[in-house]
């Protein structure tokens, strides 16, 4: 679990600090790119969509879900997507 997400709008990084003390970067991109919603993943088409971002993206909004995740609002419109903690900690890397 997080203990503090921080967005930095001029580098489109979202900075994660984790119960451990660690602390991990990922790009608003990557984020976008790898949604966990089912529009991305392919939920009802059967195949994961593999989605390339060619313009910019950032993040306008998070919000809490439960313990477990943060739902992101991107300025494109996309807020579909429910980024757990694994999943964040996984992207970062």
């Amino acid at each position: 679990m997080a203990t503090e997400l921080r967005y930095e709008r001029a580098s489109g990084l979202l900075h994660i600090t984790l119960l451990d003390g660690s602390k991990h970067s990922v790009s608003a991109k990557t984020l976008r790119e790898n949604s966990p919603s089912a529009e991305v993943q392919g939920h009802g088409h059967g195949t994961h969509q593999s989605i390339s971002i060619d313009y910019p993206v950032a993040i306008s909004r998070m919000a809490p879900v439960g313990r477990y995740a943060v739902r992101l609002i991107f300025d494109d419109g996309h807020d579909s997507g429910l980024y757990t903690w694994p999943l964040l900690l996984k992207l970062s890397r």
